[in-house]
């Protein structure tokens, strides 16, 4: 899922769901488990607030830059 994050500036769990073709609260649960880990950032969206954007953190940028190379 990382992989997925990092090819975004932005992205929603709709819209990870949709394209990894996973249940919506099954991805929820992963994105909670990276942002525990300092992985994922999440903020709410300015035009609606029902939205979570989620983008990689540095730590992110770090681990994607590793599974990137290997």
């Amino acid at each position: 899922m990382v992989y997925e994050i990092a090819h975004h500036v932005e992205t929603t769990i709709v819209e990870l769901s949709a394209e990894l073709g996973l249940d919506a609260g099954y991805v929820s649960r992963l994105v909670r488990r990276l942002n525990e880990r300092g992985i994922v950032d999440k903020k709410r969206s300015a035009s609606d607030g029902r939205v979570t954007l989620l983008s990689l953190t540095k730590e992110g940028l770090s681990a994607f830059a590793q599974l990137n190379a290997a």
